[in-house]
């Protein structure tokens, strides 16, 4: 990933500690017009958001952009296993121990689908890709939203009578 801008990425770090492994660092990137979600490379601990980056952590950090609590784990593994089978994750190759795959045990069923049980050993780099996979789905409503007022306007424009 280049830190050069490009209009259609949206830059991001997940920041994650306090599960097994030393704390961690992913930058990622969404591809805007395909919903890819990139894993590309591990960095040293961030605390603090660099230019053009966006913060995901599960720390109190007072630069986060999110912070990913136990209550989106069940929402980014569904979004995990949907990326993964619509191929709308990358992770590169050198990064692939950070696959969360291993470290999710399907438990049970309830009335909004299955429930995960995450391994005690799952590492700070697995639960930053399901950090990646939650925030990633937040942006794809936000740039959906985005769009939809932009085709509103359009349409708008062309019926406009000035």
């Amino acid at each position: 990933m280049s830190d050069q801008k490009d209009p259609n990425l949206q830059l991001f770090h997940v920041s994650i500690a306090g599960h097994y492994g030393p704390p961690v660092t992913l930058a990622c990137s969404i591809v805007e017009d395909t919903n890819v979600l990139v894993i590309a490379r591990e960095e040293p601990f961030k605390e603090r958001r660099d230019a053009g980056y966006a913060l995901i952590t599960n720390q109190d950090l007072p630069e986060r952009d999110w912070l990913f609590t136990d209550d989106h784990v069940r929402d980014s593994i569904n979004s995990f296993f949907a990326r993964t089978g619509r191929s709308t994750i990358a992770i590169v190759s050198s990064l692939q121990r950070h696959s969360p795959a291993q470290g999710i045990q399907k438990d049970s069923f309830d009335e909004h689908g299955p429930r995960y049980r995450l391994i005690p050993e799952i590492t700070n780099g697995q639960i930053a890709v399901l950090a990646a996979c939650g925030f990633a789905d937040i942006q794809s409503s936000v740039i959906l939203a985005q769009s939809l007022a932009d085709d509103f306007m359009d349409l708008y424009d062309i019926y406009t009578i000035s």
